[in-house]
């Protein structure tokens, strides 16, 4: 059987998430982190997967009813 999926956010992921719940898109993410857009998109689908979120928005939603942003 494999690992079990590691769902604790990096502090690179918290600061994307920060920015999603604040409605940036990923170009201004990758802009306000000096990331390109597609380490950016990576940081989002990654969140996503962790927070078993629908998507960006349910993400942010979840993450904040959780307590993990505020």
């Amino acid at each position: 059987m494999g690992r079990p999926k590691e769902r604790r956010l990096t502090d690179k992921n918290l600061k994307v998430l920060l920015l999603v719940a604040e409605g940036y898109t990923d170009p201004e993410i990758g802009v306000e982190l000096d990331m390109t857009r597609e380490a950016v998109a990576g940081h989002v689908k990654t969140i996503i997967d962790k927070l078993d979120a629908l998507n960006r928005t349910n993400a942010a939603v979840k993450a904040i009813r959780q307590g993990v942003i505020e």
